[in-house]
């Protein structure tokens, strides 16, 4: 909407209506073009939020979750933002497979477990206020030509507390599957419903070709919603 690169879209974030009191947390995925017809998943970005109340732009941390790197930053500090490469080294913090639990601001924990070296794969566990765990496992599918991992596997299982909270790619846990018919249904960012099918002809599946990731973008959700 402002001239900004369309690479970044929310996996997991509130659902109309909810709020950063009661779900201090979103789970932003950067995708990367491996290949000229297709991008995958390269990272996540969970996004951490010390204060409640209602929505926000800025995270008060960056949690940034690859099978090649794990680290978090604190927003104001230089150069901070949503680009891992872009931020310097400086004010990134790097948390080591093993390490034991990273204790981040007053209500974030998180736990960085190896659980294979074939493909890179870790778990993570993020807790919050010492009551809410969520767990992310990562492992990686293809590397670029010079040995980094660009597309990422990932399996999201967030609190059951959070779950009627929850919208974004990664779909509600409100909305019941159709059995009957070619079309699902998700909420987007405003509470309305999008249908979506499978397949990836433009001229019978449109909404595989939305720029804006179903109100997802993160640049078109947080302008927009």
């Amino acid at each position: 909407l402002d001239g900004s690169p369309i690479d970044e879209f929310y996996y997991v974030t509130q659902c109309d209506g909810s709020t950063l009191d009661k779900m201090p947390f979103r789970i932003l995925g950067r995708q990367y073009n491996l290949w000229p017809m297709v991008s995958g998943l390269d990272y996540l970005v969970i996004e951490l939020f010390e204060d409640g109340g209602d929505y926000s732009t800025d995270a008060t941390y960056n949690l940034f979750l690859s099978p090649d790197f794990v680290a978090y930053a604190r927003i104001g500090d230089k150069g901070v933002n949503t680009y891992y490469d872009d931020i310097p080294s400086g004010s990134l913090n790097t948390i080591t497979p093993g390490a034991g639990t990273i204790t981040i601001g007053t209500r974030f924990k998180v736990t960085i477990t190896e659980t294979g070296t074939a493909y890179n794969a870790v778990d993570l566990n993020l807790e919050i206020d010492g009551s809410y765990t969520n767990q992310i496992s990562i492992s990686c599918q293809s590397k670029d030509e010079n040995g980094r991992c660009r597309q990422t596997y990932a399996n999201i299982r967030i609190d059951s507390y959070y779950k009627c909270r929850s919208c974004g790619l990664c779909g509600d846990f409100v909305t019941e599957k159709s059995t009957g018919g070619d079309k699902q249904s998700m909420p987007a960012c405003d509470g309305s419903d999008i249908e979506f099918g499978s397949g990836s002809d433009i001229s019978t599946t449109p909404e595989a070709f939305d720029s804006y990731g179903w109100t997802y973008e993160r640049n078109y959700w947080l302008t927009v919603c």
